[in-house]
């Protein structure tokens, strides 16, 4: 039992202790009278105290999540600047000139995630980095990716969730990689990603996993009206999702 299921229960407990107390209770109708009106109220109390309880965990959760959020941007930047005052001191001014083209590029790619207009979407891309750590993640979105109304938004969310819980288990179980690099596009109603798994050295990682593993996220993408192909001799995986 986790910690929100132990508060559920402090919440209700009073309601579970009337009801217990309701059934042994000796004053005939008038006492069952009663004890169906302290039921209610208590029911009622635990409810209402929970919802707030609930409102106060999402809220810290939110905020713990915002300055991890913050605090790796920062770690990013102050590196972005030892290595440029490393490039001065060796006065390589092609060097600073070739890095801050690349910081641009990545500027360019989180401005073009940040215009989806579906936030929790636009959220989940842009802190990948922050939840799943054991990974660098390369995520870029092609002038031609467009993101239809709310409902293909979510659909997309839920399946980006899928395959990266599922990447997650294969790298625990199976595989070993440093680095995933995500490309969104879009053709007519027709979303695609692929996904490539690189190693430190930025060499491709083959998806040598076992075929149960692809008929599970083969049979969980069906589902929700996806295919999902292992393509260029199993080195990219290709996600298509019709809207």
């Amino acid at each position: 039992m986790n910690r929100l299921d132990l508060l559920k229960w402090r919440f209700f407990l009073p309601a579970v202790v009337i009801l217990s107390l309701w059934v042994f209770q000796p004053w005939g109708r008038m006492g069952s009278v009663c004890f169906l009106i302290l039921s209610l109220l208590s029911i009622f109390l635990g409810v209402h105290y929970w919802q707030k309880e609930w409102q106060r965990i999402m809220v810290v959760s939110e905020a713990e999540r915002i300055r991890e959020l913050m605090s790796k941007q920062r770690h990013d930047w102050l590196n972005h600047i030892q290595v440029l005052m490393g490039y001065q001191m060796l006065k390589k001014p092609e060097q600073i000139s070739r890095y801050l083209q690349k910081l641009m590029k990545e500027a360019e790619r989180e401005r073009q995630i940040s215009r989806i207009r579906y936030a929790p979407l636009a959220v989940f891309l842009l802190t990948l980095g922050v939840k799943y750590k054991e990974w660098e993640w390369d995520v870029e979105l092609a002038d031609s990716m467009i993101v239809g109304d709310e409902t293909d938004a979510v659909e997309l969310l839920r399946l980006l969730e899928c395959m990266v819980t599922w990447l997650k288990k294969q790298g625990e179980e199976y595989l070993d990689w440093t680095k995933i690099q995500l490309r969104m596009f879009s053709e007519k109603k027709t979303v695609s990603m692929e996904w490539k798994l690189l190693d430190d050295d930025g060499n491709i990682v083959p998806l040598d996993f076992p075929q149960t593993e692809w008929e599970e996220i083969q049979q969980k993408m069906r589902k929700q009206g996806a295919q999902v192909l292992a393509m260029q001799d199993q080195q990219l995986i290709s996600l298509h999702y019709a809207s």
